[in-house]
């Protein structure tokens, strides 16, 4: 119930509807096992593993996650004989074996197997009629609930423990028996002649934003006054790998593409930010969201201090924290050359109004709460487009860094969100939708490039043919890691020309 007093605007029936929704699922999932005759000795299975659950989330305030539940089956029974107390004794005695033994010795009077069906046939039905309903009614309210409160879930017994169970046994006896397999292992620096300096490009990874709110891709609005007149070139037909950071993130540094992409393999096997660092080009990622999903795991990473006034308030961190570090992050780098991912809060809902300071709220009225759903559409929407245009802000103070220190490398900047957002349109909100039947809203994404002049040129790249080209062609997050590669110039078999960028306007 704190998540929803938490709320600032919740209906009595949304209220109502928690415990009867929870309670129609459930009998959903146990009708159905009725069915092969296993209710029964699940739910006394159930009992007692419950009240352990129960009992150390009331007492001790644990999340029986999936590393919960690698502690729990790893740990010693020294270490797991101190929770053993009078307390915990009772508690498990009154929660969960008594009502075991009480289901144990009830016992089941079943009508003929054909009755059965139509009965539960007829239940299972009426109960997905008020599902439905619920669903109708306050999906809103369940979305912005589930959003905005991180881990609800893993606070519903038994559900959330089942299934970090799973994981914890999928991962230990199946994924992790996966071994790690280097690709990329004929990836070399090949040679540029035309400038001895080196090339330093700052990768902005951005979170949440959509490419239809940028006044470079035709939006209507000034979104990009911070970056519209500093030779940035958008490529404005660009589309995500998924509809979540969870997907986007590896997927788009491997090099599987999104037809192809499968999770338990990309994590096993290099990416293009290994690659780089394997042949000598430093990599450094800076973490500002909520983490690099297995990216960034073997090469140099700074994670964000959450404390650090007056950019973080103890949980996030507005993205002009990285403004600190860049300017020495890059500097560290001009001998070298590399690449520094940040990978930035940018437009993260549905706390949008979180994401920029009051003096950069240009669009007003804004929606300074997180039940964004009671906000007016044109309050959400200006929240959602000052945080556009906060980040472009941040993009333009990086762009002024490596301006200035272009006399001794060669400059870049390439920025791309991981997924869209839809802002109630035919009243859908936030992403995550399945990608076959997501809006354009929750796949269409900013792509954008800048270097100097001179930068291009010694690189070989005509900025005209990139303009026309961002102008009129399709892109997409298959495109990174070859671009990635190609712009260092890293030669390997896994590199595809067509998936470059800069290839076809390399002179």
């Amino acid at each position: 119930m704190e998540a929803v007093s938490a709320e600032e605007m919740v209906s009595a029936g949304f209220i109502a509807s928690l415990p009867l929704a929870m309670f129609a699922i459930f009998y959903i999932a146990f009708t159905i096992l009725s069915l092969i005759r296993a209710e029964k000795i699940l739910i006394i299975l159930l009992l007692p593993l419950g009240a352990i659950a129960n009992f150390g989330m009331l007492t001790y305030g644990i999340q029986i996650d999936n590393n919960m539940i690698a502690n729990i089956m790893e740990t010693t029974a020294a270490e797991s004989s101190s929770y053993f107390n009078l307390e915990f004794i009772l508690w498990f005695i009154l929660t969960g074996i008594l009502p075991m033994l009480f289901v144990f010795f009830t016992k089941i009077v079943r009508p003929t197997f054909k009755k059965e069906i139509a009965t539960k046939f007829l239940s299972l039905a009426a109960i997905g009629i008020i599902v439905a309903g619920f669903g109708a009614l306050y999906s809103l309210d369940y979305m912005t609930i589930m959003r905005n409160n991180k881990g609800i879930e893993k606070q519903l017994v038994p559900s959330y423990f089942l299934s970090s169970t799973v994981k914890y046994f999928k991962h230990k006896y199946i994924n992790d028996k996966i071994p790690f397999t280097e690709i990329g292992t004929d990836a070399a620096i090949k040679p540029t002649a035309k400038s001895a300096k080196k090339d330093v490009m700052v990768f902005i990874l951005g979170e949440t934003a959509r490419g239809q709110n940028y006044e470079l891709n035709g939006y209507p609005r000034p979104t990009n006054a911070h970056t519209r007149d500093l030779g940035v070139i958008s490529f404005q037909n660009a589309v995500s790998c998924g509809t979540a950071t969870a997907v986007s993130v590896p997927c788009l540094f491997s090099f599987m593409g999104r037809e192809k992409y499968e999770e338990k393999i990309a994590k096993k096997q290099s990416n293009v930010m290994d690659i780089l660092s394997r042949v000598g080009i430093p990599a450094l990622w800076v973490e500002n969201d909520e983490g690099c999903k297995g990216v960034c795991d073997r090469i140099p990473t700074i994670i964000t201090d959450k404390s650090v006034d007056p950019f973080c308030d103890g949980q996030i961190c507005r993205d002009d924290y990285l403004l600190r570090d860049i300017d020495a992050q890059i500097n560290a780098m001009i001998d070298t050359g590399g690449v520094i991912v940040l990978h930035i809060m940018g437009s993260h809902g549905p706390t949008y109004y979180k994401r920029y300071p009051v003096e950069h709220a240009a669009f007003k009225p804004d929606c300074p709460r997180s039940d964004v759903q009671n906000c007016s559409g044109d309050e959400i929407v200006n929240t959602y487009d000052n945080t556009i245009l906060y980040t472009d802000f941040i993009m333009a103070e990086i762009i002024k860094k490596l301006q200035s220190h272009a006399a001794k490398i060669n400059p870049a900047l390439l920025y791309v969100s991981d997924h869209g957002e839809s802002l109630g349109e035919n009243g859908v909100y936030l992403h995550g939708m399945p990608y076959a039947i997501a809006p354009e809203k929750q796949t269409q994404v900013p792509l954008i490039f800048w270097t100097t002049p001179k930068a291009a040129k010694d690189k070989n790249i005509d900025l005209g043919c990139l303009k026309d080209r961002a102008k009129t062609e399709d892109f997409s997050h298959d495109f990174i890691s070859h671009s990635l590669l190609g712009y260092m110039s890293v030669t390997t078999e896994l590199y595809r020309p067509e998936l470059d960028l800069f290839k076809p306007c390399k002179t």
